[in-house]
């Protein structure tokens, strides 16, 4: 949920009263400082709309973070933000391991631009991902040890 909205409901035709419009207004202005200062992510925006249908699971590879996922008429979606550290000119291949028994043929998987304390990383799939996990590498070009936490997404059936 946006920090500061509030939820309203209302009936065809109806005219809302200057206390609703100034709630919508409110409303608007959280929801525009919640997307300005990166609070709306792929689990807050996901896990609204699919509010019950949401379940979560600490991922057991090495790529750490927790999975989301929701399985809607079939189509299956997972999405994680990774937390693993890489070495100074390094390359690591770090595992997300899905759900026991989630896919049933391997998903589609698309992470976002990569980086590490801002330091920009090359990255791509050790191998396509398959119904039971998905192995990605990632370079580390700078002489430092860098954080790194990919957003990744997967779909699948």
């Amino acid at each position: 949920m946006v920090p500061g909205y509030t939820a309203n409901t209302f009936t065809a035709g109806e005219q809302p009263t200057t206390t609703v419009w100034n709630e919508l207004w409110n409303n608007d202005a959280a929801f525009n400082t919640a997307l300005t200062a990166g609070g709306v992510t792929y689990a807050s925006l996901l896990s609204t709309i699919f509010s019950g249908q949401l379940q979560e699971v600490t991922n057991s590879g090495s790529a750490g973070g927790t999975f989301y996922y929701v399985n809607i008429g079939g189509i299956k979606i997972a999405w994680i933000t990774g937390n693993f550290t890489i070495g100074a000119n390094n390359t690591s291949t770090n595992v997300f391991t899905f759900p026991t028994g989630f896919f049933s043929t391997s998903p589609w998987g698309l992470s976002t631009p990569i980086n590490g304390n801002g330091v920009p990383l090359n990255w791509w799939w050790a191998s396509a991902p398959n119904t039971t996990n998905a192995s990605m590498v990632v370079q580390n070009p700078n002489g430092s040890t860098l954080s790194v936490y990919p957003m990744v997404l997967f779909i699948g059936t």
